[in-house]
This record gives C-alpha cells, sequence and structure tokens, in this order.
C-alpha cells in the first residue's frame, strides 16, 4: 500500500514537473517571438534605407520635425549615412518630435550609434517627446543641447499599441504575444536609456511607469541632455 502511495506521489510529481516544463517553454517562445519580430521590423527600416543610392551630402545638418513614421526615417537614415561618408566632421540634428512608431525611432538610434563611431553628432533639441526623447539620448555626449523653453522639453512613457481615433488600447484587451512585443520593446528603451542618461534601470522604469515630463533644466539633470542654450 505504502509502494504504491509512493509511486502516486512519484507520478503526480512528475505531471506537475512536466507541466511547468511546458508552461516555460510556452512563455520562452512567446517573448523570443516577441524579439524576433521587433529586431526583424527594425532591422527590415534599416536594410530598407540603405539600398537607396547614397547621394553627396548637400550639407551636415538633418532636421527630425514632427510625427516620426517609416518613410521619413528612411529619409533620414539615408541623410545621416550620406554625411558620415561626407568631408563634414560631424552631423548636426535639429530635433522638435512629438515621437511616434517605436520601429522607425529605434532605426535611427541604431544608425546615430554607428554614426558615432565615426564621427560625432550633435543634436539641438526643442522639443523631444516619446521616441523623439530616445534619439536626443543617443546623440554624442557634451553636444547634446536642449533650448530654453516655457514648455516640458522631454517626455517619456511606456510603449503601446493605439486604435484608429489615435486611443491607447488598455492592456487587457491585448494578445499575450502583443504585450510580450511592448515588453521587449521597454526593454530596449530602458537598455538604451540607462546606458545614455546614467540613470538606473529602476529610475527609468518608475518615470515610464506614467507620462512623465522633463523642463530644459530637469532634462539635463537627468542625463537626456548636456547643456541648455537659448531659443532664439
Amino acid at each position: 500500500m505504502r509502494r504504491k502511495k509512493r509511486i502516486g506521489i512519484v507520478l503526480w510529481a512528475l505531471v506537475l514537473a512536466l507541466l511547468f516544463v511546458n508552461a516555460c517553454l510556452i512563455r520562452y517562445t512567446i517573448e523570443d517571438t516577441a524579439k524576433v519580430y521587433v529586431e526583424k521590423n527594425i532591422t527590415r527600416i534599416i536594410k530598407e534605407a540603405n539600398k537607396v543610392k547614397l547621394g553627396e551630402a548637400k550639407n551636415n545638418i538633418i532636421f527630425i520635425v514632427g510625427e516620426i513614421d517609416r518613410q521619413k526615417t528612411i529619409k533620414i537614415i539615408r541623410e545621416i549615412k550620406q554625411i558620415k561618408k561626407s568631408k563634414y566632421k560631424e552631423v548636426v540634428i535639429y530635433l522638435d518630435s512629438e515621437g511616434g512608431s517605436a520601429f522607425p525611432g529605434f532605426a535611427i538610434c541604431r544608425t546615430i550609434l554607428d554614426c558615432r563611431k565615426h564621427k560625432d553628432v550633435k543634436i539641438v533639441c526643442r522639443h523631444a517627446y516619446s521616441m523623439g526623447a530616445e534619439i536626443l539620448a543617443v546623440g554624442t555626449k557634451g553636444k547634446r543641447f536642449i533650448l530654453t523653453d516655457f514648455w516640458p522639453t522631454v517626455m517619456i512613457h511606456h510603449t503601446g499599441f493605439y486604435d484608429k481615433e489615435d486611443k491607447r488600447i488598455p492592456q487587457n484587451e491585448l494578445s499575450e504575444i502583443a504585450i510580450a512585443v511592448l515588453n521587449y520593446i521597454d526593454k530596449l528603451v530602458y537598455n538604451l536609456l540607462v546606458k545614455n542618461t546614467g540613470q538606473t534601470e529602476k529610475t527609468i522604469m518608475e518615470d515610464m511607469d506614467d507620462v512623465t515630463y522633463y523642463s530644459s533644466k530637469w532634462a539635463v539633470e537627468f542625463g537626456f541632455a548636456d547643456k541648455i542654450i537659448p531659443y532664439k
């Protein structure tokens, strides 16, 4: 009787172990799929921009103004690469953006980081909201300038999906894979801002838990920018 009881306990333990392993495998598959999906979309934009034949850079100034979308991003990446190959000693970006799609935004950030291996990337910013804040942060340290303004100049928040009316879709209405995609994008944001602002991941996460706005002074203190310059 005792032997049968022990066998029963062992079998139950095996069943529970198999269920646990299966749950872990499902979780790994979802998270891995989300990672592949995000990385593939970012890489696809960069590759698409690389297919465009580079002309000669007429100057070293690039404007990132308004919403960041795919088409605008391809043009910006092409311009960065043109200046990277040119005689100019640095790339100068004027940034005044309310943010936009995460995939194009990260494609720009990665292009800037690659360019920084060869030339400085100076950024002059009026407003940098959402993905715009990440673009500001990846400029060359010491050359990230922010304009004096009465309005908040930088804003960060958690990544989200939006409907046709530009309203954020509640997380409880999203699929498990959609949530995994958002979590992976947020992870990319944490890593990028930790590395380029000097803040801890905990601080970044706390500020992203809600929509957080920064004045010019606070943006410099936080590490998004290096110096405030007068707005003329």
